[in-house]
């Protein structure tokens, strides 16, 4: 994976660096939508091939990056743990 150079702020705001790969790597032209929980192997492999940190309001708004937001799902025997997204 190769860094990127990110500046310390955009606009006086600080910015952090998200882990992104190009769209097309990831997705190919037809792209797909869901969850994956199997045949991850080919995506891992194009993130560590591909993947590189670029500042984050960047990233936002240019379409031909996807930004890596791993999720997991954490199970106890029939419990669920669920994680809620704060501001």
């Amino acid at each position: 994976m190769t860094a990127l150079a990110v500046p310390a702020e955009v606009d006086g705001i600080a910015d952090e660096a998200v882990l992104v790969v190009p769209r097309e790597v990831l997705m190919g032209t037809h792209g797909w939508r869901g969850v994956l929980s199997w045949g991850t192997e080919p995506y891992l492999a194009a993130i560590e091939r591909e993947g590189r940190f670029a500042p984050r309001a960047a990233m936002e708004s240019d379409p031909s990056f996807k930004q890596v937001i791993p999720y997991l799902v954490l199970r106890d025997r029939g419990r669920y743990f669920l994680m809620r997204r704060t501001r």
